[in-house]
């Protein structure tokens, strides 16, 4: 059984350390930091040209065309940025806003060639190219902390400059047909991620982002460079883009949240006169925060009260006590750590160890009352009675 209950005991105090910590981590307030990471794209290209010249071309040619124009691409490359943001804290949960800007350096090109039904082994040849070279995004994101880490989800949008380059070359007429095109698209972007905050300020995260920047579509018409020039009645020329990108990037984050003021120096009540043998006598020792060692100054009360118990007490009662701040479990073990270390200086200091009564207490009688989760270094005590 006393194994047991040590067990039970060293499990609480290790879950109620955890939440002291979960406690202690303060994600709220702006940000600024810088993202690197990758980005694997995806885009399906398609063109086709529709030809109605008299004796010219045969309609058996346009399927080919349709089948070679329609190509998939894969731009790869370098996603790196600035970004900046705030959020609020409401206990565990973390929402907010943030921007960011940077660097998309993606790029990639395909071809292929076919030949005309009529007019084998003469032909065509069809080349698209897809790429981007910055992006910038807004989005929301919400998260769940514990301890000193946020998991979180976000979602919104995100601007790119998304660059077409498509081109059509035919070898039976010796005739090109080219249409470029630079497009702003809004897309909508999709991830989660992990940050872990060092201290106060500074974190650190990895994070994969989905986002789908919709599909271009454009039509010109014009054919050049024919031998010897040639008038068509119809000549229309289509191509569209799409664009998918998969980021998965790594960043840090400097956060303007204001220190944690360092703990207040404890009073210490300076030891009265020798009281009637009769009147009741009371010192307090303080502690600093999460801490059951002696300060100097808690030592020399301690000195006080043992020099007091000699002068005729018969007992004495101490008493350990805690602030607001972590769960009621790690407190109780708190305050008995604290109550034991007096007991054991006042045995030192010459005190009969069956004089001493001993009780602790969790968040119950606060010296200073305050809210729940407040640090109040008065309430951070040992009380001795005799």
């Amino acid at each position: 059984m006393r194994r047991l209950s040590v067990a039970a005991f060293a499990l609480a105090a290790l879950t109620s350390t955890t939440a002291t910590s979960q406690a202690q981590t303060n994600w709220a307030g702006p940000y600024v930091g810088a993202d690197v990471g990758w980005a694997f794209g995806q885009s399906q290209t398609q063109q086709s040209t529709v030809f109605s010249p008299v004796g010219y071309f045969a309609l058996s040619s346009v399927p080919a065309i349709s089948k070679a124009g329609a190509q998939k691409v894969s731009p790869n490359g370098f996603m790196g940025g600035l970004h900046a943001g705030y959020d609020l804290q409401f206990g565990s949960v973390v929402a907010g806003l943030l921007v960011e800007f940077g660097a998309l350096d993606l790029s990639a090109s395909s071809s292929a060639t076919a030949t005309y039904p009529c007019c084998a082994p003469t032909g065509f040849t069809v080349r698209n190219k897809v790429s981007t070279d910055w992006f910038a995004s807004f989005r929301p994101r919400v998260g769940f902390a514990f301890g000193n880490f946020l998991p979180y989800l976000t979602g919104g949008l995100t601007l790119t400059n998304l660059q077409t380059n498509f081109t059509f070359t035919d070898t039976f007429a010796t005739a090109s047909q080219t249409a470029k095109k630079t497009t702003n698209r809004f897309g909508w972007s999709v991830g989660s991620g992990i940050e872990y905050a060092m201290n106060n300020n500074w974190s650190f995260k990895g994070e994969y982002l989905y986002t789908d920047f919709g599909r271009v579509r454009d039509s010109g018409s014009g054919l050049t460079a024919f031998t010897p020039p040639i008038a068509f009645p119809t000549n229309i020329y289509h191509y569209a883009a799409d664009l998918q990108v998969h980021a998965i990037r790594v960043g840090f984050s400097y956060r303007f949240t204001a220190p944690t003021p360092p703990p207040a120096a404890p009073v210490v009540a300076a030891p009265p006169p020798p009281p009637p043998a009769a009147a009741k006598q009371m010192f307090i020792v303080f502690f600093e925060f999460d801490k059951s060692s002696l300060t100097a100054d808690g030592r020399r009360v301690v000195d006080a009260a043992a020099a007091a118990f000699k002068q005729g007490r018969s007992s004495i009662a101490i008493a350990g006590y805690t602030d607001l701040a972590g769960t009621q479990q790690y407190n109780l073990a708190l305050s008995k750590r604290r109550a034991d270390r007096v007991k054991a200086a006042l045995v030192q200091d010459g005190v009969v160890a069956s004089a001493i009564t001993e009780s602790w207490h969790g968040k119950e009688n606060p010296r200073v009352p305050t809210a729940d989760g407040v640090r109040e270094p008065q309430n951070r005590r040992v009380e001795i009675n005799m």
